[in-house]
């Protein structure tokens, strides 16, 4: 399965990475740069500040390019009720406190 992994911090990229690349496909993406497209049968990761304005609108513009995927997963930092709420606004399946709680 393909993974595309969109961050506000390339910092966060090694990390996920190294947790995902052996049983998973992974491209990377940062906010405000414009990857290219995974298919349908892909899943979308989104670990990003959602308390910023700027990276919700950024966020947007992602979920509109890849709207045909089906999973879109979001990371948040706590399990913050207006985290989670805006999460799923966004256009989130699932949303998880962790990375490690990620399963596809």
């Amino acid at each position: 399965m393909r993974v595309h992994f969109v961050t506000d911090e390339p910092d966060k990229i090694p990390a996920i990475r190294a947790m995902l690349a052996p049983r998973f496909e992974l491209f990377s993406q940062l906010l405000g740069d414009h990857g290219a497209q995974i298919g349908a049968d892909g899943a979308l990761l989104i670990d990003a500040d959602l308390r910023k304005a700027a990276g919700i609108e950024q966020i947007r513009l992602v979920m509109r390019q890849q709207n045909r995927i089906p999973e879109k997963l979001f990371v948040v930092e706590r399990h913050s009720h207006h985290l989670i709420a805006q999460a799923y606004a966004l256009g989130a399946t699932s949303v998880v406190s962790r990375p490690r709680e990620i399963a596809f």
